[in-house]
């Protein structure tokens, strides 16, 4: 079965009306020709194609398209309605400890949890630094003390930690239409010896993986475990053989069917 529409042309000096009317019918005439399509509208090449997919990659295929209809009615929309609520508490800590001999240590901790309909989020900050020429009489944080008595100490006269963290709990993302509900954990960190940040994880119903700055580096997924780099300590047990560490030749390969 093969179609033909018969649309009028186009034109530049085209009224509202008329372009809507030219819409109207071009829709009516795509809605007829999408309910009484079979496999024979198709070239040969197209009918090998949907003969050969699978109902994983053909539902996939849906599920994309649906995601991007819903993304072109968001971005196009003259109306949007949200409405949901919402509670949030916010926490603070401070603790400080001050030594005469080896100078002053204080940290900071916050926390801040929100709580709504797609889920629970607790976002933690803490600080602490150690300042070595901290002196508890004057208070003074530039005369140096003379009793310390490491010398790393004295030479790393301030050092500095800052963390944010977060522990995720709820609707983490959607799978084209399909949202994913779960638990993501990650966490910021930065020293005064450097910066390690991206770090996190999510576990899913589906899957566990592991990021390192927005890299996924690890994951279990369908009774499959993907690692980008792995290290194991001892040994290997794959079936009936066994990969282990020797202390004579390296590593040594056994079998140890019957």
């Amino acid at each position: 079965m093969s179609f033909k529409f018969q649309l009028p042309s186009l034109t530049e000096n085209m009224s509202n009306q008329q372009l809507r009317s030219y819409l109207q019918q071009m829709s009516e005439q795509l809605e007829y020709a999408l309910n009484n399509m079979t496999v024979d509208s198709f070239t040969p090449q197209a009918k090998e194609q949907l003969i050969d997919n699978s109902a994983e990659a053909t539902a996939e295929q849906v599920n994309e398209s649906a995601a991007n209809l819903r993304a072109m009615i968001i971005k196009n929309a003259e109306v949007i309605e949200s409405a949901m609520d919402e509670l949030s508490r916010t926490m603070h800590g401070e603790y400080t400890a001050l030594s005469s001999q080896f100078g002053q240590y204080r940290e900071t901790t916050d926390a801040r949890i929100t709580e709504n309909a797609t889920g629970i989020t607790q976002a933690y900050s803490y600080a602490s630094s150690i300042d070595t020429k901290y002196n508890t009489v004057t208070g003074d944080t530039n005369t140096a003390l003379e009793n310390l008595r490491d010398g790393a100490v004295a030479a790393n006269s301030n050092y500095r930690v800052d963390t944010q963290a977060y522990i995720k709990t709820g609707l983490l993302y959607y799978d084209g239409l399909i949202p994913i509900y779960g638990v993501g954990v990650g966490q910021d960190i930065e020293t005064s010896l450097g910066n390690r940040t991206g770090l996190y994880a999510v576990y899913t119903a589906g899957e566990m993986a592991f990021y390192k700055n927005d890299h996924k580096i690890a994951y279990f997924q369908n009774d499959k475990l993907f690692v980008v780099d792995a290290e194991f300590a001892h040994s290997i047990k794959m079936g009936d053989w066994l990969l282990e560490q020797d202390d004579v030749h390296g590593f040594s390969i056994k079998y140890l069917g019957a």
